[in-house]
């Protein structure tokens, strides 16, 4: 529905941002959102921020002001995203008895089922995931770049069929300050090397 791609006047956030922004809204009504219109998962606020940056904040790296609740799970998805980077391999990871890794836990799955979801929206089709987060984050946490490229390691040398852009043309000219370009540059030629 049109409705969908509406800003709000006083901040330009469409429907979908304020959902996200709203911790008290369920997975299934912001899913319901994407679906309806997955253009609007590359739109940005009047803050520059995308849906995927509103996604990384409210489940990973949420405000001060949150209850201690929202920042213990948090933490929680942190140290999983973490302990999987270490383990380097998702099959390597110790199973219990139902079958499930003793380190993916049901809040990160939560997370990284949503963030997919959002990631598929912004590359439909054409992008890679690494270069979805580059392009389509205000400023990607270089935890959330490390993660992708460990998960999508073939696509660090791969060019964006829209753009012929590998992930260092695109971080190489991205908007962030010099302090910070140099720390994510100096990770992805570690990751490179690896």
């Amino acid at each position: 529905p049109a409705a969908l791609r509406i800003p709000n006047a006083a901040n330009g956030s469409l429907p979908l941002h304020c959902a996200i922004t709203r911790y008290d809204t369920s997975e299934d009504i912001i899913e319901l959102l994407l679906g309806s219109d997955p253009s609007v998962a590359n739109v940005r606020d009047a803050k520059g921020l995308t849906p995927l940056d509103l996604l990384w904040t409210r489940y990973v790296n949420p405000e001060d002001s949150r209850c201690q609740q929202v920042k213990v799970r948090a933490r929680l998805i942190r140290r999983t995203m973490e302990g999987l980077m270490l383990s380097r391999s998702w099959s390597a990871l110790e199973k219990d008895q139902n079958g499930k890794s003793k380190l993916i836990t049901d809040e990160f799955r939560t997370f990284w089922d949503l963030f997919s979801k959002f990631l598929r929206a912004v590359y439909h089709g054409f992008s890679l995931p690494i270069h979805a987060v580059l392009t389509a984050m205000s400023h990607p946490d270089p935890l959330l770049v490390q993660f992708v490229c460990g998960t999508y390691p073939s696509h660090l040398l791969l060019r964006d069929p829209k753009t012929g852009s590998v992930p260092l043309h695109i971080l190489a000219r991205k908007a962030h300050t010099q302090r910070r370009r140099i720390d994510m540059l100096r990770l992805l030629f570690i990751l490179l090397d690896a």
